[in-house]
């Protein structure tokens, strides 16, 4: 839901009180800190385990990426089924699973002093908003972790304005910065096309493209870089620097969902949520996706738009029923036909 401001600034004394006690601060009060007395038995819960550990220095070990906290079998085994999973998508879904099933093959082939096929991991993801680009990056990185072709597993997001800084001299330190914290996972590069304008000169973007392609030689097989964006544009930020066409010569295309493939999306999310559709919502909702769908150009929205419908949806519910009493279970799960409102702008 929505946040209050009231609830907002709770929260950061909260996060100021915390931070306050995990740098070793004792009096947070000094720092104009307040504690209400549950959060300063939290303080003393942690400051006395602290101390009882012996861990009261300042140590600034990161916590482990999630691969880490699972075996790669498990982590592969997990990660599989997340992508069987999704809906859709099945060609997604086909080529990664060949793509695993010729890296198992090639780590079979050293393991018996076979030559072995040298591939290129870094990729590029094509689609519109919404079609599970970032969410596949994710499920990759599991996998590649699984397959013990990268040492973690994890997912580093970022756009534009992770490479690029504002004055000139910043931009590569940042960079290289930002392809440290991916090493040993994956880089997911959002709206990839941006780090390199159309028009006019463009020497940060130029820098941080240099950086990355440079990190991808010198740190060969330590992280995945995947390139993300709109089809159209992704195809001429290849062209327009080598470099790039020769090291992400592989490419995922992730199509627009159709209506069915929609409302599974959307039925997916009434299931989570213990919500469910009527007859009439229902058959509203299928109609309505279907004249988006074939209106949609390159900003559909996608999933984006089945989950803004959703939650419009339990919106409008909860101004129809919250004065009716008694509010039944029926009640309080059934979306109705009113309750669907199919608008392609939001």
């Amino acid at each position: 839901g929505r946040v209050r401001p009231s609830e907002t600034d709770a929260l950061k004394n909260i996060q100021k009180a915390l931070e306050g006690v995990l740098s070793g601060k004792s009096e947070a009060e000094s720092q104009g800190i307040y504690f209400d007395d549950a959060t300063r038995e939290i303080a003393e819960a942690i400051q006395s385990k602290k101390a009882s550990d012996g861990t009261e220095d300042d140590s600034e070990d990161d916590e482990a990426p999630e691969g880490l906290k699972m075996s790669p079998q498990e982590a592969y085994d997990e990660a599989m089924r997340e992508l069987d999973e999704l809906i859709g998508l099945s060609t997604v879904k086909h080529d990664i699973r060949e793509l695993a099933s010729f890296l198992k093959v090639q780590r079979a082939r050293a393991d018996h002093d076979l030559p072995a096929t040298d591939v290129s991991l870094h990729s590029l993801f094509q689609g519109n908003p919404g079609t599970g680009k970032t969410t596949v990056a994710r499920i990759l990185g599991r996998i590649l972790y699984g397959l013990e072709m990268l040492e973690k597993g994890h997912t580093v997001e970022v756009d534009r304005a992770g490479f690029v800084a504002e004055y000139v001299g910043q931009t590569a330190p940042r960079s290289h910065k930002l392809v440290d914290s991916a090493l040993g996972g994956v880089l997911f590069v959002d709206e990839a096309y941006s780090l390199v304008t159309e028009r006019g000169e463009d020497p940060f973007g130029r820098e941080a493209v240099q950086v990355l392609l440079k990190r991808i030689e010198d740190d060969r097989n330590k992280f995945v870089a995947i390139l993300a964006g709109y089809p159209v544009p992704m195809q001429r930020l290849i062209r327009t620097n080598p470099g790039l066409s020769s090291r992400f010569q592989r490419t995922f295309s992730f199509p627009d969902y159709t209506a069915d493939e929609l409302i599974q999306i959307f039925e997916l999310m009434c299931r989570k949520n213990e919500y469910e559709l009527s007859t009439e919502a229902h058959a509203k909702l299928l109609a309505g996706l279907e004249t988006l769908c074939n209106q949609s150009d390159e900003h559909f929205g996608n999933a984006r738009l089945a989950r803004n419908i959703f939650e419009r949806g339990i919106r409008r519910m909860a101004m129809r029923i919250a004065d009716i009493a008694p509010l039944t279970r029926q009640l309080l799960t059934t979306l109705e036909a009113d309750d669907i409102d199919v608008d392609a702008r939001t």
